[in-house]
């Protein structure tokens, strides 16, 4: 698998890059955990005061218990900032695969080599579950050291389960920007596109949370799977997963048909 190996070597920079900032992200969240905890009153006094709507905004269920380690860590990571990271990152990978070689004529070159188009199409998807599944043993490990830094005693297991939802969901929408930038030809519209869908889907979710004659809003959305296996108490089913890898499966699909189709010279 050539063209795999050489587009995860690529993106060796940017997959050091975003770890590097995930894990120093997870060390403060575990080196501020225990002075949350030591003001536990006071700060359940305050969240009290918020409105309970406010955390659909967030990503965060209300009935999440946010001084607890895990309820803490799903607050400030696996609600928002950790999904967005994933998908921005998978974004990155999925619109350079096909889109952003065929922006910067590449793709043509390719094209000229002794393979068909679906092993071509293949290696990029491969390549790009290569590098959200690394990021994603990362994250896991990341959490772990915050748990440990932090004293939350958080299990392996449920901890390894909610980094396979985020690294899935990462996957979900990186596969829109492959199946799109292989459908368009080009990354600007094939980014466009996967950024629109993010905050659209992430609002479905959030509105169907907060307003009830909207809540079958929430089917649309990527995120309200995510959140169905998001669990840092209790092992993840594989049930859970079936949603999201569905997804992924689909859309790569899609895009094979699109491409191995569409005519690469206009």
């Amino acid at each position: 698998m050539p063209i795999c190996w050489k587009a995860c070597l690529e993106k060796k920079y940017s997959l050091a890059g975003w770890t590097a900032g995930i894990l120093v992200y997870m060390a403060i969240l575990g080196w501020y955990y225990p002075s949350l905890a030591e003001a536990g009153d006071e700060m359940q006094a305050l969240m009290d005061l918020m409105p309970k709507d406010m955390w659909a905004m967030f990503g965060i269920d209300e009935a999440v218990d946010m001084l607890s380690p895990s309820g803490f860590l799903t607050a400030e990571a696996f609600g928002m900032m950790l999904p967005i990271f994933f998908s921005v990152f998978a974004m990155g990978i999925g619109s350079r695969a096909i889109g952003g070689e065929e922006t910067d004529g590449t793709l043509e070159l390719l094209a000229t080599l002794p393979i068909a188009r679906r092993q071509l199409y293949f290696e990029k998807f491969a390549a790009l579950v290569i590098l959200v599944t690394a990021l994603g043993i990362l994250l896991w490990l990341g959490v772990l050291f915050a748990s440990a830094r932090g004293g939350m005693a958080l299990s392996v297991g449920p901890v390894a389960g909610s980094s396979v939802m985020v690294a899935l969901l990462g996957l979900f929408f990186g596969a829109i920007t492959l199946a799109a930038g292989a459908m368009t030809g080009r990354r600007t519209q094939t980014v466009a596109i996967g950024s629109a869908l993010i905050v659209v889907t992430f609002l479905f979710k959030s509105l169907a949370a907060m307003i009830d004659s909207l809540s079958a809003l929430k089917w649309l959305s990527p995120f309200y799977y995510y959140g169905q296996g998001l669990s840092l108490d209790e092992n993840l089913l594989f049930v859970d997963t079936l949603p999201l890898v569905g997804g992924i499966i689909v859309l790569a699909i899609a895009g094979l048909i699109v491409f191995e189709r569409r005519d690469l010279c206009t």
